[in-house]
């Protein structure tokens, strides 16, 4: 990094931040030249508590996170009431890039098995999140930016652990919402949320479950509140993302969680690498990995397995070499009896 080997040092720390083996404190010093290689305040905010989740105790990257963190711009206050919607002319019919000055707090998705849903931008390239549940098995989904505009998104990324969903669109932004910081809301703080279609709701934080995953945020909204299959965004009093609201439960008697914005946010940008050193993946329509089988002639997801139907003029012949390295076919004795 120091002789100007960005993009090289960037893909080295990944991978070795990424080995089992690695103590702690060399985990953290990854994370801390990581976010040297980007001028992106948040970016670095973010690996800086990837730091601190490594070696919560170090002193040094604790003062230079808070250093961070006081450098954000100040936040503006949420207002009472939306704005009124932006005028915005009709979206073109082709593919091409649309700009807009700044993102929608929440957008529709629409086109999914189970209903209408809403979702979030989370970078000014277009790229939205949802859940999974919102987006289910589809490939490509309609993405309505108020009752008149609407935009074709493909689903390029998902997470079911999450319940988390990425779906790209044609559109660029000059501005979307603020992340809120990583610490968790007080129990007298609310929470704003923001549906499509003119869903509004206040909500209060809980206090987790005894073995709740810490990307989850419980909430006191009871399923039979929600007006959508999910999605909704979450902010805090001064207008900061905190989370996407989803139906899942800690137990089935209580109110819905939301998914923290912090794991969003990192797993956006983890798609975003993995998006950038694989060009040619696409995501597997079944466990929505990125898989790349399809580009070298296979039939299967190399995370799943599970059949991918190739794209239309995409039947390529079979490259055994390639595909066995993606199938790990390369670190044990080949089956007789399969092909």
């Amino acid at each position: 990094m120091q002789d100007g080997e960005l993009q090289r040092s960037v893909g080295m720390l990944n991978a070795l931040r990424r080995q089992p083996c690695l103590s702690a404190r060399a985990r953290a010093t990854a994370c801390v030249w990581l976010a040297e290689s980007r001028d992106d305040l948040n970016f670095k905010i973010h690996c800086l508590e990837q730091a601190l989740d490594s070696e919560p105790n170090n002193q040094q990257i604790q003062q230079g996170l808070q250093q961070l963190l006081d450098a954000r711009p100040a936040p503006q206050p949420l207002p009472p009431t939306l704005p009124p919607p932006l005028q915005r002319r009709p979206l073109p019919a082709a593919p091409a890039a649309y700009q807009l000055e700044q993102a929608p707090r929440v957008i529709g998705i629409k086109g999914g098995r189970n209903g209408l849903g809403s979702g979030i931008f989370v970078n000014t390239a277009g790229l939205a999140a949802t859940t999974a549940y919102v987006a289910g098995s589809a490939k490509t989904l309609t993405v309505a930016l108020d009752s008149q505009h609407e935009t074709a998104g493909q689903v390029v990324r998902k997470y079911p652990q999450y319940d988390l969903a990425f779906i790209q669109t044609p559109l660029r932004l000059g501005k979307i919402g603020a992340f809120a910081p990583p610490a968790s809301p007080a129990a007298d703080d609310a929470f704003f949320v923001f549906g499509f279609e003119s869903f509004r709701h206040i909500a209060r934080p809980q206090k987790p479950a005894a073995g709740t995953a810490p990307h989850w945020l419980p909430t006191d909204i009871l399923p039979s509140q929600l007006p959508d299959a999910g999605g909704s965004p979450l902010l805090d009093s001064q207008g900061h993302l905190l989370g996407i609201l989803t139906r899942n439960r800690a137990h089935p008697a209580e109110a819905v969680c939301a998914l923290r914005m912090t794991l969003v946010a990192a797993q956006a940008e983890k798609y975003l690498q993995q998006r950038q050193a694989m060009p040619q993946a696409t995501s597997c329509q079944h466990c929505g990995s990125l898989t790349r089988a399809a580009f070298y002639g296979g039939r299967c997801c190399e995370t799943c397995g599970a059949r991918t139907a190739p794209r239309a003029g995409q039947n390529k012949p079979q490259h055994s070499a390639e595909l066995a390295r993606l199938y790990g076919e390369n670190h044990s004795t080949a089956c007789p009896s399969c092909t």
